[in-house]
């Protein structure tokens, strides 16, 4: 009976011990997430081209609403779906051609940085345009022209642009 006896509080103490054990191992409780925070952003009427891309510390969201003249919209994002300053605006065509439309939009961050590419189709012609820049969407460079665009009737999926770690960007 003295061996049972040591058995049964040998097992009370094993018992006890890994009950208070797994108390202090518990997961703290769960925290709540930020409420989700709404932008406000013009109403949009019909189809816009978009792209939203991941950053190194977030997302941007860059879309064209209008014709040409009102710019491409670029939004940040940290990395909880939190808008980060207000949204900015990159000239998205040549003055010659202030009523020509985005048709496409292509976007692409790779290495810290940021490829932005579009189709400007006005009356006369399409015209590839892109810009470029740090992933943050602060600072991008003013729209360079990279030609014309493909004007066979195919409505999209006339662009492609990819990025590396290193930075290098490919537009096709």
């Amino acid at each position: 009976d003295l061996v049972h006896s040591r058995a049964r509080l040998l097992a009370i103490a094993v018992l006890a011990w890994g009950c208070s054990k797994s108390a202090t191992n518990a997961p703290a409780a769960a925290t709540k997430s930020p409420p989700l925070a709404t932008i406000s952003a013009p109403r949009l009427t019909s189809g816009a081209p978009f792209e939203l891309v991941a950053t190194s510390d977030g997302a941007l969201l860059l879309w064209s609403a209008g014709p040409c003249r009102d710019g491409l919209q670029l939004q940040h994002f940290d990395a909880n779906g939190v808008p980060r300053g207000s949204t900015q605006t990159l000239p998205a065509c040549a003055a010659a051609q202030p009523d020509a439309r985005v048709s496409e939009l292509v976007a692409v961050a790779g290495g810290g940085k940021l490829g932005v590419a579009w189709i400007s189709d006005g009356a006369g012609a399409s015209n590839v345009l892109g810009s470029y820049g740090r992933d943050s969407g602060a600072a991008l460079a003013q729209p360079l022209p990279l030609g014309a665009a493909e004007t066979s009737g195919v409505p999209h999926s006339r662009l492609w642009l990819s990025g590396a770690e290193s930075g290098q960007l490919r537009l096709a």
